[in-house]
């Protein structure tokens, strides 16, 4: 199997759907293609190297719509938490902040007049 990478990147909310959509086709295909090539498979005569070839292929396609499959499940499981989550206080701490800030800003005028050099 071909080597992964994980990577990030921001879809714009109303697009989400349609990136797993996307997810979800991908791995259909993938599907469907193990289910027609199930049927390369001798049975009649089971030990044989065609076999292994095309289990093999089989288990690795099998491999990759999960894979698939799994990337669509994180996005969906991202999705629910994200409108489910109560929302962030951040200007609580936005505010919060900015007082610490302008206390260091008077404390530095302060010290800049009683060094004036």
């Amino acid at each position: 199997m071909s080597q992964r990478v994980n990577i990030s990147y921001s879809v714009e909310l109303d697009e989400l759907d349609v990136e797993v959509q996307r997810l979800i086709k991908k791995s259909l295909i993938e599907v469907q293609g193990i289910i027609n090539e199930c049927g390369d498979i001798d049975q009649e005569a089971p030990l044989v190297i065609k076999n292994c070839e095309v289990i093999d292929s089989i288990r690795r396609k099998m491999a990759k719509a999960d894979l698939i499959f799994g990337d669509a499940v994180d996005i969906i499981n991202g999705y629910i938490n994200f409108k489910t989550a109560p929302p962030a206080e951040t200007t609580n701490v936005a505010q919060d902040d900015m007082l610490v800030l302008k206390d260091k800003i008077e404390k530095f005028k302060d010290s800049l007049e009683q060094n004036p050099d």
